[in-house]
């Protein structure tokens, strides 16, 4: 065993502790961050069933024009998500981050 790969071993054992206290002290640790879209992309299905339930209410959509533009719109854009290509991910803005972007200016019309 070389020196290198001793550092290696007690960097990821001092991370691990590390990732173990933050856990216990807020219930998250750093690494969380690092692929927090994969973590937002469980919601999707429930965002996209609740635009289609509303949208689907007549009498809300004709008392509410403006919501039923927000919830037609954001259908369309967790359809592109749903359809992007592969190299989509490399863009910036992609249709995620466009997606989630649209999704956090109009959070406060995603609950009754």
């Amino acid at each position: 065993m070389n020196l290198f790969s001793q550092d290696i071993k007690t960097l990821g054992f001092i991370r691990a502790v590390k990732f173990f206290f933050q856990r216990a002290l807020r219930g998250y640790d750093d690494s969380f961050m690092w692929g927090m879209d994969g973590y937002l992309e469980i919601f999707i299905p429930a965002i996209k069933r609740f635009c289609e339930e509303e949208m689907k209410d007549k009498e809300f959509t004709e008392l509410n024009p403006d919501k039923e533009d927000i919830f037609k719109t954001m259908f369309e854009k967790i359809k592109s998500f749903e359809q992007r290509p592969d190299d989509d991910w490399y863009k910036q803005p992609n249709t995620s981050s466009e997606m989630w972007k649209y999704f956090g200016k109009y959070i406060n019309y995603f609950w009754s």
